[in-house]
């Protein structure tokens, strides 16, 4: 029994073109231009932010959440290490859900 073949093609992992909507949870303490610093990383890496959201709590730990659009994996990790790198900072990691 002969197997039959057909053409396949890759998706081009350096296609920028194609963005996927990315939730990040970012975590840390409260201080003045915390959002500043958090939002110039972000759009010095995207230029699709869609969502932001924080808060502060009692013991001024900022809890921020953002939507970003993301080419692929490599792109969202060094994203999250850039956000990390922020002083302050304790936590990034994506949203469950």
């Amino acid at each position: 029994m002969a197997g039959r073949l057909i053409d396949v093609r890759w998706q081009n992992l350096n296609d920028q073109s194609q963005l996927f909507d990315t939730e990040l949870e970012i975590y840390g303490y409260n201080r003045n231009g915390l959002l500043n610093e958090v939002l110039q990383t972000l759009n010095s890496q995207t230029k699709n932010l869609t969502n932001v959201n924080g808060r502060v709590d009692h013991d001024k730990m900022a809890d921020i959440h953002v939507t970003v659009g993301i080419p692929n994996l490599g792109a969202l990790e060094h994203m999250m290490d850039s956000i990390k790198n922020i002083p302050d900072i304790y936590e990034v990691k994506r949203a469950q859900g």
